[in-house]
């Protein structure tokens, strides 16, 4: 039997603040920082324009995105790809 802990008091709704482009840009930069990425300041910028158009203002896709893309570009340095 599955019990109902919204009617209980035991459920909290949130309610959050969709982040903006602009933060999106500063967290995913920030990222690329923290991580010693050897990409040159235009290569960081360009790709977190396009993970940030296309991540429909989700951080957490973003973030995914932004992973995905610097796996991608640190195989081509090495030469994997």
């Amino acid at each position: 039997m599955m019990t109902d802990f919204s009617d209980q008091g035991l459920v909290r709704k949130l309610a959050l603040n969709q982040p903006t482009e602009k933060e999106i840009t500063k967290v995913l930069l920030d990222i690329l920082n923290k991580e010693s990425f050897s990409f040159n300041i235009a290569e960081n910028k360009a790709m977190v324009t396009d993970v940030v158009a296309k991540s429909n203002k989700d951080l957490r896709s973003a973030i995914q995105l932004l992973q995905f893309y610097s796996a991608g570009r640190n195989q081509e340095k090495v030469g994997l790809k």
